[in-house]
């Protein structure tokens, strides 16, 4: 039977919606560009505010798509947050290529991102749950402050709401009293063991159990049934402040101020009430907490967590008597060093404490083993955390321990076969005597095997 011909409106109904097809293709494709973000150093958050720029080139490069506009974002700077967050609507993946800072202080940042072409712009609470779904989430503390004038037990009312919001939004809340009873179950364990080392550091409290701290003051009144539009309802006044801190350094990288407001809640129950009007605060839903509110103070808290792990910590070095001349040798060295962005000399002082601020993808052990090097060991490790390095003239404990391992690299030299390092003249000196007794041995051999080849010359 012969194939029946497409008639030409078929052909080209045909052919149409095979093209449509395609540009739904492109349209949807994601696309790998290369950008580029800058921020000056004089800032606190300037690796913040360059990831942020470097990300919002990106979309503008892969999605066509200006996010400081979308955003309606006023001053990129100030609120460089909301920028980054939505960034995460439309990057897919990314990573650092590289980052530099010049000498006038210009932080430049490059990245290779993955952006997702005609995606419509995320709301800031999804594009937030999207970042800690890619990067993971920090570990907070929140802690709590103030009162609500007729509600008991104010203050787990406070501190619930701000749990059940970071919660809903996949941020790791950490309960700090369970986390000592943690530390110190652990801490007998390690007595059982005969450890008691580790049990005194798990009890001392150096090892933080969070990366950062939010603490909140909250203060509120209940000012009395009203109706309203003909619903009845409990009214409150709420004033809050709002910051976020780095556990180790105690660096603030938040802080939100939220003016006394009057608010309304349908809800019976005063608690509950209560409970409905701090969430709809906290999360912007009404006009005065619409630009600053708990979900800024989140994002903030996000782009510092994300910019550490994927441009390096702040890390502070702190030096026990160190003098001038082995303060600028320790700043200049860490400036050649690979993986170190930053060097911010703080403080010298050579009496008391001086003070280096590094920038650097190395870790606080690393950065340690770094530091010991420049010093030849002159200097030892006090205290370390993930933020913190304190150090301290190295005194006979760390004589002692030069000469046990000298003497152990020696042990093993010999064990090997090998002559002690140590003995550098001993042992040149006796290798030319080696050398010397060769060559004679040598000559004495051709000697006597000519002496040999002429008697028996002789003999024939």
């Amino acid at each position: 039977m012969p194939k029946r011909r497409l008639s030409n409106s078929e052909f080209m109904k045909k052919l149409i919606s095979i093209l449509f097809f395609l540009s739904l293709l492109h349209l949807n494709a994601d696309e790998k560009v290369t950008a580029t973000g800058r921020a000056a150093t004089d800032r606190g958050s300037a690796k913040e505010i360059a990831l942020t720029d470097a990300l919002r080139d990106a979309v503008r490069q892969g999605a066509g798509v200006d996010l400081v506009s979308s955003t309606k974002v006023k001053d990129f700077i100030m609120e460089y947050d909301k920028v980054f967050t939505s960034s995460f609507g439309y990057v897919r993946d990314y990573k650092i290529i590289s980052t530099e800072t010049d000498k006038d202080g210009l932080l430049t940042v490059k990245i290779e991102a993955t952006v997702g072409k005609g995606m419509p712009e995320a709301e800031a609470s999804m594009a937030l749950r999207q970042i800690v779904r890619q990067k993971g989430s920090p570990r907070l503390l929140i802690e709590c402050n103030g009162s609500i004038e007729g509600i008991d037990e104010s203050v787990p009312l406070i501190s619930s709401q701000l749990k059940e919001l970071a919660l809903k939004y996949g941020i790791e809340v950490v309960n700090a009293g369970r986390a000592g009873k943690s530390a110190e179950t652990r801490a007998k364990r390690d007595e059982l063991n005969g450890d008691n080392k580790s049990a005194q550091f798990r009890r001392s409290g150096i090892s933080s159990n969070s990366d950062f701290v939010i603490t909140a003051s909250v203060n509120g009144k209940f000012e009395g049934a009203e109706s309203l539009y003909g619903v009845q309802t409990n009214k409150y006044s709420f004033g809050a402040d709002l910051d976020a801190t780095w556990t180790d350094s105690g660096e603030i990288i938040a802080q939100v101020a939220i003016p006394s407001v009057n608010i309304n809640s349908s809800v019976s129950s005063k608690e509950q009430a209560a409970r409905d009007c701090l969430m709809r605060i906290f999360e912007g839903k009404i006009p005065q907490s619409r630009e600053k509110n708990a979900l800024t103070l989140f994002s903030r808290i996000i782009a510092a967590w994300i910019t550490e792990l994927d441009m390096g910590a702040k890390i502070v070095l702190e030096f026990k008597t160190l003098d001038t001349k082995s303060f600028d040798k320790i700043v200049s060295s860490l400036n050649n060093i690979e993986g170190v962005t930053a060097v911010h000399p703080r403080e010298v002082d050579p009496k008391h404490i001086s003070t280096i601020e590094v920038e650097s993808r190395l870790n606080a052990t690393q950065l340690k083993d770094e530091v010991t090097k420049i010093t030849g060991g002159k200097f030892k490790m006090d205290k370390l955390t993930k933020n913190y390095v304190q150090f301290e003239p190295g005194g006979k404990e760390s004589i002692e321990e030069a000469r046990v391992t000298a003497s152990k690299t020696a042990s093993r030299e010999t064990e090997s076969g090998q002559l002690p390092a140590v003995k550098t003249e001993s042992r040149s000196n006796l290798s030319i005597w080696l050398m010397l007794g060769g060559v004679a041995l040598f000559v004495f051999g051709i000697v006597t095997v000519a002496l040999l080849f002429i008697l028996l010359r002789k003999k024939k």
